[in-house]
């Protein structure tokens, strides 16, 4: 074992182990033993303290003393505070979670945590250890907890010393002082269930210190109408599309900011002013892949009453698709659309320029969006989506559409299926796919994305079926509507 040695004069008190201490040494031979050398008194009494180097090692050893005159061993388990009083806490780290990059972690990493205040009413030695599926990671702060400067107050931290990816602290907590407790994981983007056990000669108070948080959204969508530039630190010139998002806040504080999609997202913010043209000109952060699923993810000081700038593009040139943003914070973050589409500037060809006249003709206060997730599934209902199939190869979801305000309406897909798109006037029958059909589309939303703009009226009923271009694709797939009012969506799971 890698063992440690202790010297006390008189008696040694776990409580308070710097008390009566003379001499205490580690690693004084190259095999991890320790060597004590000392001027000893007659009479005086002297406790020597030997434990090992890492948490809850056990196994043997023996003691060699060598002096003018024989050395007198006699074991004793001296005034200790006995571990006996046990409590508990539970709670679970989930995607709604804090955020924050812990110690000695690449910037932009992003791990979940709870903050969890502790306090014991008497003064003594105390376990505090981690029991989960997860392999967590523990740290003890001093009064108070920045997320933005993690090494701040810190007293120790733990990762396996408990066993089976456990953390395990053991320290001296003093009576009446406040303590954080941050409990937090390994691995990056980790979620789950976990229980804190305490072990001590009292009990230990826990309770939730997290913040109370308000939740803001927004979402969007990145379509090959959408401005772009090249990005920040990209590999390559070509164009990635981008929305740019003026961001205010209430509150000053420590928000966290991230991004949901189906594409590999990136995110750059700056201050007060963006410029596509010099990308990099008050730029104070971006954030790539720090989330999970190459999603983007970032915590940032955001102050009262200051504009800045957030800048939502891709991590590979040319990709488009739907998005949402979540907000964390103190307060409210006021998302505000600086850009929707750019002004054509090129010739489009036929199709794609009339779909693009008539979304433009929408006015800006009647671009109400609706969002529909779903999954085309080895269960979905199969049919025939064009020619003479000699069995039904093409699975399909067909949803029913209503809405109360007549007026146009875009359906723009989002999957990393090649979709294709199906309109139909009040009713749909999978065995006569060309019956009642008002409009169909397979790539006009790009990156092989159906996108359809009709007019609907209210009070009607219309079925859309999401299908795919090829035969026997699975997959996942979102489905953002712009239009005049709100659009309701019914999965009539057909047989």
């Amino acid at each position: 074992m890698d063992v440690q040695g202790f010297l006390y004069n008189g008696s040694f008190n776990t409580s308070f182990p710097d008390h009566n201490l003379i001499l205490f040494v580690d690693d004084s031979t190259d095999d991890l033993q320790f060597i004590l050398a000392n001027c000893f008194q007659q009479t005086i009494k002297y406790t020597l303290f030997v434990t090992t180097y890492e948490a809850t090692t056990i196994g043997s050893f023996a003691i060699t003393a060598s002096g003018p005159a024989m050395i007198a061993f006699s074991k004793t388990e001296g005034p200790r505070t006995e571990l006996q009083v046990t409590s508990n806490y539970s709670s679970s780290l989930t995607s709604n979670s804090e955020s924050y990059t812990r110690p000695t972690t690449p910037h932009g990493s992003i791990f979940y945590y709870q903050a969890i205040e502790i306090s014991v009413s008497v003064t003594g030695i105390y376990l505090i250890q981690s029991n989960s599926h997860l392999d967590t990671y523990g740290y003890l702060y001093d009064n108070n907890f920045n997320p933005t400067s993690p090494n701040e107050n810190i007293l120790l931290s733990n990762d396996d010393g408990g066993g089976n990816q456990q953390f395990l602290l053991t320290i001296v907590l003093q009576a009446v002082h406040k303590y954080i407790l941050i409990v937090t994981t390994y691995g990056v983007g980790v979620t789950g269930t976990y229980s804190i056990v305490g072990l001590g000669s009292n009990t230990i108070l826990f309770s939730s210190a997290n913040r109370t948080v308000i939740q803001s959204n927004y979402s969007s969508y990145l379509t090959i109408y959408s401005q772009s530039f090249v990005r920040p630190y990209a590999l390559t010139q070509s164009a990635y599309y981008y929305e740019a998002i003026e961001i205010r806040v209430s509150v000053t504080g420590l928000y966290g900011i991230r991004c949901h999609s189906l594409v590999n997202t990136y995110l750059s913010l700056y201050n007060t002013t963006f410029n596509p043209a010099a990308p990099y000109e008050n730029l104070v952060y971006y954030d790539d892949t720090s989330g999970n699923s190459g999603q983007s993810t970032f915590t940032y000081e955001f102050e009262a009453m200051i504009k800045y700038i957030l800048v939502v593009t891709t991590y590979d040139p040319g990709v488009s698709g739907l998005l949402s943003l979540d907000g964390f914070g103190d307060g409210s973050i006021n998302f505000v659309p600086v850009n929707m589409f750019s002004e054509c500037s090129h010739i489009l060809n036929e199709e794609k320029f009339s779909i693009l006249f008539l979304f433009m003709n929408l006015d800006d206060s009647s671009k109400v969006e609706s969002m529909y997730s779903s999954s085309l599934t080895t269960n979905s209902p199969l049919f025939c989506r064009q020619g003479v199939c000699p069995q039904s190869t093409y699975f399909y979801e067909a949803i029913q559409l209503n809405v109360s305000t007549t007026g146009k309406y875009m359906f723009l897909s989002s999957s990393l299926m090649d979709t294709y798109g199906y309109l139909y006037d009040n009713d749909f029958n999978a065995s006569f796919p060309a019956l009642h059909k008002s409009a169909a589309n397979d790539d006009a939303g790009t990156n092989h994305q159906f996108m359809l703009v009709v007019v609907l009226e209210s009070m009607r009923k219309y079925i859309l079926v999401v299908t795919t271009y090829y035969q026997n694709v699975t997959g996942s797939f979102s489905i953002l509507c712009l239009g005049n009012d709100h659009v309701n969506y019914v999965n009539l799971q057909q047989p």
